[in-house]
């Protein structure tokens, strides 16, 4: 019997007919548990605000403009320019410009220009030319390089062009084949020059100015 009074008790406690256990209706007001509501789950993919992230399931026909920084994932078949840097781990048949441009097992069928750095790992490939201010080379490189500072072929390196740079350094490994253009030693050439073109301009002294300096 107490049983069942217990379980009158409850059943009216959860539907607010709550009953005492003589029978007689429940004077206190049944307390209500509200369940929390479970909380909004992460965007997946989602990048950081300064990020234009294009996703590996992406194909694009066309030129992309950005201010920020650019991460390519798919495939692109048309020119990429930024002020931001660049993260390519897709395809792009097209030229590349920006801050600091980075190809991590990505592929580029175009010309890239940094402002800044160009970095290509061992599982990447550039077919075209490269500008900027220093270039760290470990992947296969076709075209013509021409940096403002420094160059460097790590041992993983393939190259079929020319180089234009300041310094260079090649590691053990790595493959070159093409012309070398030292810039320094054409710039100081170029300083010298005047002076010596000054000093052949010069006209003899005459004999009498030779008499003059005995």
């Amino acid at each position: 019997m107490d049983v069942k009074k217990n379980f009158m008790q409850a059943a009216g406690e959860l539907f607010g007919d709550a009953k005492s256990p003589d029978g007689s209706a429940a004077t206190d007001t049944p307390v209500r548990r509200d369940v929390p509501s479970p909380a909004a789950a992460p965007i997946a993919g989602s990048a950081r605000k300064d990020t234009s992230v294009l996703t590996s399931d992406l194909t694009i026909i066309g030129r992309i403009e950005a201010r920020g920084n650019v991460e390519l994932n798919g495939a692109l078949e048309g020119d990429l320019v930024t002020q931001g840097d660049v993260r390519i781990f897709g395809k792009v048949t097209g030229n590349v410009s920006g801050q600091n441009v980075t190809l991590l097992s990505g592929t580029v069928h175009g010309n890239i220009a940094a402002a800044e750095r160009v970095q290509v790992d061992a599982q990447s490939a550039v077919v075209g030319d490269i500008s900027a201010g220093d270039l760290t080379a470990c992947g296969r490189l076709e075209g013509d390089l021409k940096l403002k500072n420094s160059v460097t072929f790590e041992g993983t390196a393939l190259l079929l062009g020319n180089v234009e740079t300041k310094v260079l350094a090649v590691r053990e490994g790595a493959q070159l084949c093409g012309n070398l253009q030292m810039t320094a030693a054409r710039e100081d050439e170029a300083i010298s020059s005047p002076e010596k073109s000054r000093q052949g301009s010069a006209s003899p002294k005459t004999e009498a100015e030779k008499e003059k300096d005995r």
